[in-house]
């Protein structure tokens, strides 16, 4: 059924603690379950046509105050391996999102980023991170997936190893790939600026699509220097 709901301020811990006890689709109490979030939802507004379960349109709203939340293990399965659902401390962040599309603001001040299954160490120390970003959402036609697409418009990171800036977006595959409607992992553009980066610690920053014998080699040769002004693409 239809619904609507306001918040002016909402501790998610405390949330997720009375998840049984509030009304909450079943999905939303099990991922609350499941992200251990902390943090101060402020500003909250939202609205939704149909189940809450499976919306046929809706709308959100709010602002979120020193969020942490659990990440994922990433699968395992070497002929198609998936990243891990992402994990952060102490950030916050802007959301606006409907079912066809939305925007976002993120910042982490003196937390973590905890992306399993994207580096060989997936813990990453932050001291500054500020992104914003944009998606848009078509439906599919004949009861195939909707098209994703996602612009990254600007992150800009610095910690202890490296500062930075990147820009870039992805978008779902058209029948190509694994997952829902094999759209992924779809197709990503990336580019960006190192002002500065510890060669030492280079290895970190490497991907797991890099074959492990690459990333070892760097992580052994590479044993000190710094690199200024450094793009990619």
């Amino acid at each position: 059924r239809d619904g609507q709901f306001k918040a002016d301020a909402l501790d998610l811990a405390l949330l997720a603690k009375l998840g049984e006890r509030v009304p909450l689709s079943r999905p939303v109490r099990a991922l609350l379950e499941d992200l251990k979030p902390q943090g101060v939802i402020r500003g909250l507004h939202g609205q939704w046509t149909g189940s809450p379960d499976a919306p046929s349109r809706y709308e959100l709203h709010t602002a979120i105050d020193d969020l942490s939340v659990d990440s994922e293990p990433a699968h395992q399965d070497p002929r198609h391996p998936v990243a891990g659902r992402p994990g952060i401390r102490h950030a916050s962040a802007t959301l606006d999102a409907t079912e066809r599309g939305g925007s976002a603001s993120f910042a982490i001040k003196d937390g973590h980023l905890d992306l399993p299954g994207v580096f060989e160490v997936p813990l990453i120390p932050v001291d500054e991170l500020d992104a914003r970003l944009k998606w848009n959402i078509k439906t599919g036609g004949s009861g195939l997936p909707p098209d994703v697409e996602v612009k990254l418009e600007s992150l800009k990171v610095r910690n202890a190893d490296v500062a930075g800036e990147i820009q870039g977006s992805w978008r779902s595959g058209a029948s190509q790939g694994v997952g829902a409607g094999m759209r992924f992992p779809g197709l990503i553009d990336l580019r960006g600026q190192l002002s500065r980066i510890e060669a030492r610690q280079v290895w970190r920053y490497l991907p797991l699509g890099v074959a492990p014998e690459a990333r070892d080699y760097v992580r052994l040769a590479i044993q000190g220097g710094q690199g200024e002004n450094l793009q990619f693409m």
